[in-house]
């Protein structure tokens, strides 16, 4: 894929998400939340890294009190 194409590929995505009602980013987010809770590598993981959601990405924040 040519930086044009990744770089055309990322502006639609973005449209996509911005257009998501909020209730819909929530469920998501609570979905991509359990799944990553599930998995061995972060159960077994020493430390966690995330990032602070813009703009309608997945919010991952709660895993922090989840799983201090």
């Amino acid at each position: 894929m040519t930086q044009e194409e990744l770089a055309e590929l990322r502006t639609r995505l973005r449209g996509e998400r911005s257009s998501l009602p909020e209730e819909t980013i929530t469920e998501k987010s609570a979905d991509l939340r359990r799944q990553l809770s599930e998995l061995i590598e972060f159960q077994t993981a020493e430390s966690i890294m995330i990032y602070f959601p813009v703009k309608n990405e997945p919010d991952l924040l709660p895993l922090l009190k989840e799983h201090p």
